[in-house]
């Protein structure tokens, strides 16, 4: 069997029995906040306690690391910058295509 699929299994196996004996208690972490298809969440290594998310559709924002935050700001918009690239070099790069 595939190490991954050993994996996975080993870890929906230990998260449901958590869950099921109440060991883990699952709570939305930012929940004044709503995103489209979050890929990503990093923590930033400046010391300034923000939190980056990425979304699927290039969309990069950045916010405060605190579950009372309200406002996120877009850092970052991916699909811009291709198209900027596309445009203005005529350069296409393959991962813009998977917008």
């Amino acid at each position: 069997m595939d190490l991954l699929i050993k994996q996975f299994i080993i870890i929906s196996v230990f998260i449901t029995y958590s869950i099921i004996y109440g060991q883990i208690n699952i709570v939305e972490a930012f929940p004044n906040l709503s995103f489209t298809i979050p890929l990503d969440l990093q923590h930033a290594p400046d010391g300034s306690d923000r939190i980056f998310v990425v979304e699927k559709q290039g969309h990069i924002y950045v916010f405060e690391n605190d579950p009372d935050v309200t406002e996120k700001t877009l850092f970052l918009d991916y699909n811009l910058y291709c198209n900027y690239l596309l445009l203005t070099y005529n350069l296409y790069i393959d991962s813009c295509s998977n917008f």
